[in-house]
């Protein structure tokens, strides 16, 4: 158990490092798995230690708390992680433009008026 804590470790570290190098490209999505999977490890790893350390009768108990948390833990692990790049993948009619956006915007002002369309008495 203990070995395969270090390695979920080392992979979230990894994962971790991969993010922080895309730096601004990095999704928010991305940045939250990161930390939930910290954040699971972290008590994975602090049930584990409580088991460890544990009295026979205590450890029965710990045990299953233990599992809980491990099993999340690797469900997690499991789960795609989000996509970070998925932005720079988008055809630009998708993404769009700030050009487009505001030529969208003037367009739909233009059919929001106040007059456009009716016929006055």
């Amino acid at each position: 158990m203990e070995a395969q804590l270090k390695l979920w470790r080392s992979k979230i570290d990894g994962l971790a490092a991969e993010i922080h190098m895309a730096g601004t490209r990095s999704g928010f999505d991305a940045l939250m798995y990161v930390d939930e999977l910290k954040v699971l490890h972290a008590i994975a790893q602090e049930r584990f230690d409580e088991c460890k350390s544990a009295g026979k009768a205590e450890r029965a108990h710990l045990q299953s708390a233990l599992m809980s948390s491990w099993d999340e833990l690797d469900t997690a692990l499991m789960t795609p992680k989000p996509s970070y790049r998925a932005r720079e993948r988008l055809p630009q009619s998708i993404s769009g433009s700030e050009e487009t956006l505001a030529t969208k915007g003037a367009a739909l002002t233009r059919t929001a008026a106040p007059g456009n369309g009716r016929k006055t008495g």
